[in-house]
């Protein structure tokens, strides 16, 4: 196998939409550029490599007597959070602001222009892998593809995972690590460990992925990286810290 280019960011592998993000639509400049079509399309690359950290959940604690919007039953709800690998925010809408956020005011994601939604649906894999690019310049669509040739070489989760955490699916690319300066908790969370939050989310993506029903050759099961996984067994790690000197370091650890 020829070298495979890793990329680190979420965004980058897709396109890049001025001010277009995990909270945030599109902007109105009108300007829509696949950057990093000529790197995926390079001969010399076998594989599109992204880290997976896309939300899973828009959860609230009053949702177990008001019902979620989402179908969500509780906030780790295994069906429901498989159904949102392929819907809900970053797929089908998302949070205009803030303000929106903590209101639940949701804006539709979609594409007046060409009827091409799966542009600004970050979430859309199958989207992005199973068509032909095209940029757009203050608005209008330039008509050549670019260099990405459509199915042609299968997506890997070069990362993929989920904090221990209250709330985790919410903001899955969010860590609480009291030894980083990016330490944080997700949406809403009242920030106590939830252990069955992070295994949901994970049996979700194994689910789905390994399923039949994603496109064939677009993202292999065995191609699905967990990021810092540990695997040694709670709870002699943390506590016997005579055989894990960094158990004290690990406890105190969030995901």
């Amino acid at each position: 196998m020829r070298n495979t280019f890793f990329n680190a960011a979420i965004l980058s592998w897709q396109i890049i939409v001025p001010d277009f993000g995990m909270v945030t639509g599109p902007d109105s400049s009108g300007d829509v550029y696949f950057n990093l079509d000529p790197l995926w399309s390079s001969p010399a690359i076998d594989a599109v490599g992204i880290d997976n950290y896309m939300p899973r959940a828009d959860w609230r604690d009053d949702d177990l007597t008001n019902a979620s919007p989402d179908g969500f039953r509780t906030a780790d709800d295994l069906q429901a959070m498989t159904t949102a690998i392929t819907s809900g925010g970053g797929f089908a809408w998302y949070y205009a602001s803030d303000a929106a956020r903590r209101a639940r005011e949701r804006s539709p994601i979609s594409d007046g222009l060409a009827g091409r939604s799966w542009v600004f649906r970050y979430k859309d894999i199958a989207g992005w892998w199973s068509n032909p690019h095209h940029e757009r310049i203050g608005g209008v669509e330039i008509p050549t593809a670019t260099s990405w040739i459509p199915r042609s070489k299968p997506v890997w989760f070069t990362e993929l995972g989920c904090g221990a955490i209250d709330k985790g699916a919410n903001q899955p690319n969010i860590f609480a690590d009291p030894k980083s300066a990016e330490s944080a908790v997700p949406y809403i969370s009242n920030r106590t460990r939830a252990d069955a939050m992070q295994r949901r989310f994970l049996e979700a993506h194994h689910a789905w992925w390994g399923s039949g029903r994603p496109p064939p050759g677009m993202v292999g099961p065995a191609h699905l990286f967990v990021w810092s996984w540990d695997a040694r067994p709670f709870p002699s790690f943390p506590q016997n810290t005579s055989t894990w000197s960094d158990g004290a370091t690990g406890a105190s650890d969030i995901g």
